[in-house]
């Protein structure tokens, strides 16, 4: 019985860090796991969107940008990205022009357990970035 209450605890954290993605803006399977609490959990987040419905499903890629959906869902789901403004570069995302969460995460600007933060702005998210390198050279000054 409590792994049913645990079950659908981890979809319910899954849920709410797929609809934290921005419009406009990509994430990775991975990158929602661990945004979740569950950094080994990118199968459960495919489950997740699988069962649920009125989830911005299209915003979440397959590790590199790739879209993992095949035939006519891929097809959806990447003129759903471009409609946003997100760009391609072949069959992948374009990374260079995307600010995505899994970048963030994997420079350590957001830690890996910190729930992901909404970023509405572009100066929302500059001001952020600002924040964090300051804090963090600050932090590095003080280990010399």
């Amino acid at each position: 019985m409590p792994e049913i209450d645990r079950s659908k605890t981890m979809r319910d954290k899954i849920r709410a860090a797929i609809r934290a993605v921005p419009r406009s803006k990509v994430s990775t399977y991975g990158a929602v796991a661990r945004a979740a609490g569950y950094p080994h959990g990118a199968r459960q987040v495919v489950q997740t969107l699988h069962r649920s419905f009125g989830l911005p499903w299209h915003r979440i890629v397959g590790s590199g940008g790739e879209i993992k959906l095949r035939g006519d869902s891929a097809v959806e789901q990447r003129l759903r990205l471009q409609a946003e403004g997100v760009a391609f570069r072949g069959r992948r995302v374009d990374y260079e022009q995307q600010l995505s969460f899994k970048l963030l995460i994997n420079l350590h600007l957001i830690p890996r357990h910190q729930p992901i933060r909404l970023i509405r702005h572009p100066d929302d998210c500059h001001q952020f970035l600002e924040h964090r390198i300051r804090h963090a050279l600050v932090a590095c000054s003080r280990r010399m």
